[in-house]
């Protein structure tokens, strides 16, 4: 089994939706800032993004609970 933990911040106010059949769907993306050194030896900062979805429950929760720039954990 393959196991994902993302930390990071996220990047906008979740999304929601509501699909036909009645269930309630968030979106969010989670920034990740990392460093490394480029060729040269310098330090350099990237940002990599992971869109992440979740349903009915969580998907409330997180619509009421979490905003831009709050710190998240995914567990996927």
């Amino acid at each position: 089994m393959n196991q994902v933990i993302v930390v990071g911040n996220m990047g906008q106010d979740p999304k929601r939706r509501e699909t036909v059949s009645g269930n309630v769907v968030v979106s969010l993306s989670v920034a990740i800032n990392r460093n490394y050194k480029d060729k040269n030896g310098e330090y350099q900062q990237a940002t990599d993004w992971v869109n992440v979805e979740a349903w009915n429950d969580l998907a409330n929760s997180i619509y009421e609970d979490l905003h831009k720039g709050d710190a998240v954990i995914v567990w996927l």
